[in-house]
């Protein structure tokens, strides 16, 4: 990969170099990759919907069972309690390790940072 990257003053400052295709491509190839990736199903995917079926339809198929056999308010703190661990299961396995963060160095102005130090 050529590392000079040449510019031509009548173009306006775009990058002239030739040498760009490989890059594009590559970049393509990567892009294509990560979206097979995306929809390989993996344990974990497996796992997640299996939490999900056990706590939506075997909570509710309990709730039912029980509500049939008399004990419908049994059938209700059944349903509440395996709804509620199928979230907080989620949730601890899945949505809490996510990185959710913007992007660094996003200030760039130092009277924007200041106006913002004051306000906060």
């Amino acid at each position: 990969m050529n590392t000079d990257k040449t510019t031509d003053t009548d173009s306006g400052g775009i990058n002239t170099d030739s040498d760009n295709s490989g890059d594009t491509a590559e970049t393509v190839s990567k892009a294509t990759e990560n979206n097979v990736n995306l929809f390989k199903l993996t344990r974990s995917k497996l796992l997640l919907g299996l939490v999900l079926l056990s706590g939506i339809a075997g909570s509710g198929l309990a709730r039912r069972a029980l509500g049939e056999a008399g004990y419908s308010n049994l059938g209700v703190i059944v349903f509440i309690i395996g709804y509620a661990g199928m979230v907080f299961a989620v949730w601890l396995g899945w949505i809490r390790p996510l990185d959710i963060t913007g992007p660094t160095g996003r200030w760039k102005c130092s009277s924007e940072r200041k106006f913002n130090a004051q306000v906060t």
